[in-house]
């Protein structure tokens, strides 16, 4: 149990595994002849910074995980760097699909934006690095991903946790982009 709790929860947090909280890369449908693609270069802390549509015939091979809204992209590959992604938004037009850099999870009875936050934590972090293989491009596949342990609390507690982390998110993407404009403004006056 954390040290640091909502006052109005108590009560223990079970030990449990990804694949008992998740489903791993499920099954996906047949890929449509327009889609947009989700590569590891579109995301970058948990922001989607670039949105591509392409076209079937020229969609690599490792276009293959069709997406939903909320589910989860594990970056496996260079995890450290923590690209993971919250997919939402997802308007019915147009079909999303990532690449198979990324485990894609699933949850149907825990709140996604939790297990999403859970997989960016350093101590989450660290269990990952540790199953890694290679030098160059650290990766951990799928199967060793949904073995690691972590602890879970009930479905009200991840909600007010989630929320919590989400606005704390949010608030940060804000200052960013008031940051950015800030820069460009103070790069064109240095230009000039």
């Amino acid at each position: 149990v954390p040290a640091l709790r909502f006052p109005e929860f108590c009560g223990e947090w079970k030990d449990t595994t990804i694949s008992n909280e998740c489903a791993i890369n499920p099954t996906s449908d047949k890929l449509k002849a327009k889609f947009v693609y989700v590569d590891l270069e579109s995301v970058e802390k948990g922001e989607l910074v670039k949105k591509q549509v392409i076209e079937i015939d020229n969609a690599p091979s490792r276009a293959q995980r069709v997406l939903q809204n909320k589910d989860i992209l594990f970056q496996c590959v260079r995890p450290y760097q923590k690209n993971n992604y919250l997919v939402k938004d997802i308007s019915s037009e147009i079909q999303w699909v990532a690449s198979t850099g990324y485990a894609q999870l699933r949850t149907q009875r825990n709140n996604p934006a939790f297990i999403y936050h859970l997989l960016n934590t350093s101590s989450f972090n660290k269990k990952v690095i540790v199953r890694c293989t290679g030098s160059s491009y650290p990766a951990i596949n799928s199967d060793d991903l949904s073995k690691i342990h972590f602890y879970i609390c009930g479905i009200d507690e991840q909600k007010r946790i989630a929320d919590f982390l989400s606005l704390l998110d949010e608030r940060i993407a804000t200052q960013n982009k008031i940051i950015e404009k800030l820069e460009t403004l103070i790069k064109g006056f240095v230009d000039s």
